[in-house]
């Protein structure tokens, strides 16, 4: 009688000790390296963009950026922030270089502005010498009375707020991470 008990006091005993093991292993297994939490936020790696839900309203939406919010904690921002209400210009340096980042950037920003935040991007230039420009308004930080968002290949990483301007700068792929870092505010992801 006594083994009848014995046997199913070890098996439970067993089974307690195989079930730590397993939740001790849980919580030392690394951690998803394409889930990324930030200030209530989950952003989950598409193999391009992180994407998050950001509600504005009773609406949600899908929020796709190249960078997660850590990843641009790094970008410095000076000025007093303002967000536009309404429609606001983009503009860029046909001579720089870097373009095709420059493109990508602009494209990005403007799919946010339009898609999420309901702001009409209007494309302009800093100066009339391409055939693309050549239709456009010609808009830079210094020449400007409307709302502007100027794009800058250069270093250092930063965002630089004016009365009027925005200056999102950064070479390469940082222009692409100041851009995000400039949403990840508007958004309140970021401060």
């Amino acid at each position: 009688m006594k083994k009848k008990m014995l046997i199913p006091l070890v098996l439970t005993i067993l089974a307690a000790i195989l079930l730590s093991s397993c939740e001790a292993n849980k919580k030392d297994a690394p951690k998803d390296e394409n889930i990324v939490e930030y200030n209530n936020f989950i952003f989950n790696y598409t193999g391009i963009h992180w994407v998050t839900e950001w509600r504005n309203g009773n609406n949600v939406y899908q929020v796709p950026l190249r960078f997660n919010p850590l990843q641009t904690e790094n970008v410095t921002i000076t000025g007093e922030k303002w967000i536009p209400t309404k429609e606001i210009f983009i503009t860029f340096d046909p001579e720089s270089e870097g373009l095709q980042y420059t493109a990508l950037g602009a494209g990005e920003l403007s799919n946010n502005l339009v898609t999420a935040l309901g702001i009409t991007p209007i494309a302009a230039c800093s100066k009339n010498i391409t055939n693309a420009c050549k239709e456009r308004p010609i808009i830079t930080c210094e020449q400007n009375e409307s709302l502007a968002i100027y794009l800058v290949q250069d270093v250092p990483t930063q965002i630089t707020y004016t009365e009027t301007c925005i200056k999102v700068q950064g070479a390469g792929m940082d222009l692409l991470k100041s851009i995000d870092r400039l949403l990840y505010s508007w958004y309140n992801i970021q401060p």
